[in-house]
């Protein structure tokens, strides 16, 4: 399993759901991915558990909606950045005990994003695998814009990639870190929608994970649809926040 300690600056480490429903969502999550759940001293804030490795966070909160956050060296030094790259900073740098230190900042686009230096706790422990986070992806009406921003705040670097033409052939940027692909940002199909992060949910059987995610009160937003990549799926939970299903194929 791809047990995770780091991760190098700019990349996803983070989902927290904030949710006006606690104990709906836990028990629609816990059924749908298997997770366990674990209370923090953190008033309303629980850890989901998966295999013994802490793979996200539920919270109280507005929205209702997933939140990720990136991984950074100093938390204070990019907030600082943050107003000169055309972004806002939401929520200024603070401890969040022995686990580490973060901030919440918008960017250029309006997407909402997190920031995490690492205490104790690096981000999930557990990524890439059924039930935990497989990816995450930018939905925003201004791609160059957003690229522009990441690339300055955290030094990810684009990558243009353009879709099978058969899928409409939409340009999009793959955001790398180190070399490595860690996020994406897409032209978003729904441009009256306020720009967002995505956060995906690996599966090995994407169809009965669909069927459950359904059966369990969430709404099919997509329904299970081949890529290049690996068949994905939109969901809506029962509380109203969004993500997706994806069984990983990556060419090569």
């Amino acid at each position: 399993m791809p047990q995770r300690t780091s991760y190098p600056q700019g990349t996803p480490n983070w989902a927290e759901l904030r949710t006006t429903d606690p104990r709906g969502a836990r028990s629609y999550y816990g059924r749908l991915f298997g997770w366990d759940f674990a209370d923090t001293p953190q008033d309303g804030y629980t850890l989901a558990v998966l295999d013994g490795e802490v793979v996200a966070a539920l919270t109280t909160g507005t929205g209702p909606a997933w939140h990720v956050y990136l991984a950074v060296d100093d938390v204070d030094t990019v907030a600082e950045a943050v107003p000169g790259a055309g972004g806002i900073v939401l929520e200024a740098p603070a401890d969040a005990g022995p686990a580490g230190r973060a901030a919440v900042v918008r960017d250029p686009t309006g997407a909402e994003v997190g920031l995490w230096q690492a205490g104790r706790r690096p981000g999930a422990g557990l990524v890439g695998e059924p039930g935990t986070v497989a990816w995450n992806e930018l939905l925003t009406g201004d791609v160059e814009a957003a690229v522009r921003f990441y690339q300055r705040i955290v030094g990810l670097a684009p990558e243009a990639v353009e879709l099978d033409p058969a899928l409409g052939g939409v340009r999009w940027s793959m955001l790398k870190a180190g070399g490595v692909p860690v996020a994406g940002v897409v032209p978003d199909p729904a441009p009256e929608a306020p720009a967002r992060w995505n956060v995906y949910f690996g599966t090995d059987d994407i169809a009965a994970s669909a069927d459950r995610a359904t059966a369990l009160g969430g709404t099919l937003l997509l329904a299970p649809t081949e890529t290049p990549i690996g068949p994905m799926a939109g969901v809506r939970d029962p509380q109203g926040a969004p993500f997706s299903l994806w069984t990983p194929r990556i060419p090569g």
